[in-house]
């Protein structure tokens, strides 16, 4: 696995004069592929989000989870490399106004793909500041600071200056979780994050969402001390688990996304033929849940998210994420493997939650 490392880095635009091109930006980046510049093409996606995390422009149209569709290619010479965000004759959505407007209050989040490689999502800056503008008069990004971004199997990152994180813990691990929306219960604020990587045709995966998840949910979640996120982590081709997944994310276009994942795991499926009786249990639109599950609408999806627990070090299922929340979004916590009995877990969290 390859570690990608890229440049974060400060708009230079002064606010009495980002008038000029302000359809336009100049971004100039770094790219490093397993620790040395990255010299080759590579496709790049763009979003500027504003202070409050709200998306103010992409580069392209989004897909389900938000992520811009088409991808800006670039050419990278010794990691260097120049974009313009916002021009038309690349293809390119224009800036909106409320982008020179925002500044200093802007993020910038970047999506890179080299070779082969499907797009990973690369830390943001929390504030892009001001400094000045080019010869061009279109607003110039320029380096501010260099990070390190990790994406191999570790799962461990290291910290951006900007955000001064501590040290990691001894005997904990930070985690980025890759860039899309999820399904959680709980309070967006928790101070906790318990993810749990489940496969639906896994006997201890059932076991604890019949005894031990319910008492999760009332202890911790209703009380707001955890946020739960449920990934999926189908462990074999040969089994009914992927489309399973891809199922509930199919009835959660129609409001019904834990109810089937309930009933998943509560009726282990061993054919296709079955996810008629549930839908049909929820009173789904089984004619549009059936289309969504054929096309495989979701299939990338749950494929994405077991990436993301391989990278994380899982191998068995379940297997969870206990992590507190990081002021850059990222996690500092531990794995939890296995199906614990309640007394146990409940003694897991609780320490986490008194260390914390």
């Amino acid at each position: 696995m390859s570690a990608w490392r890229t440049g974060l880095f400060s708009v230079a635009c002064a606010l009495a004069v980002c008038t000029g091109r302000a359809d336009e930006l100049v971004y100039r980046g770094h790219l490093e592929v397993d620790d040395s510049p990255y010299t080759g093409s590579a496709r790049l996606k763009f979003a500027i989000l504003d202070a409050e995390g709200r998306v103010l422009w992409r580069n392209d149209r989004p897909d389900a989870d938000g992520i811009p569709q088409g991808a800006v290619d670039a050419k990278i010479e010794n990691g260097e490399y120049e974009v313009v965000l916002g021009r038309p004759d690349s293809a390119m959505a224009p800036l909106p106004p409320t982008v020179p407007e925002a500044f200093p209050d802007l993020r910038l989040r970047i999506w890179v793909a080299v070779g082969r490689h499907r797009f990973r999502a690369l830390p943001f800056e929390d504030i892009l500041s001001v400094a000045r503008i080019d010869d061009h008069d279109i607003p110039v990004v320029s380096e501010q600071t260099r990070v390190s971004e990790s994406l191999q199997s570790d799962s461990t990152t290291e910290s951006v200056e900007d955000v001064k994180l501590p040290p990691v813990a001894k005997g904990m691990t930070r985690f980025v979780l890759d860039d899309r929306a999820r399904y959680h219960h709980g309070a967006d604020d928790a101070a906790l994050v318990l993810i749990e990587y489940s496969d639906f045709s896994c006997w201890h995966c059932r076991l604890f969402h019949e005894v031990t998840y319910p008492k999760i949910v009332s202890e911790y979640v209703k009380t707001e001390k955890i946020q739960y996120i449920a990934s999926n982590f189908p462990l074999r081709d040969d089994t009914l688990s992927g489309e399973a997944a891809e199922a509930s994310f199919c009835a959660g276009d129609q409001g019904q996304y834990w109810a089937m994942r309930h009933l998943l795991f509560e009726s282990p499926l061993k054919k296709k033929e079955e996810f008629v009786a549930l839908a049909n249990r929820l009173d789904l639109d089984v004619a549009r849940f059936f289309a969504c599950l054929d096309r495989g609408s979701y299939a990338e999806r749950v494929a994405a998210e077991k990436s993301e627990g391989e990278r994380f070090g899982i191998v068995r299922t379940p297997t969870f994420v206990l992590a507190r929340r990081l002021p850059n979004g990222h996690l500092e916590g531990k794995l939890i493997h296995g199906s614990k009995m309640w007394t146990e877990i409940k003694a897991i969290i609780n320490s986490f939650i008194n260390a914390n």
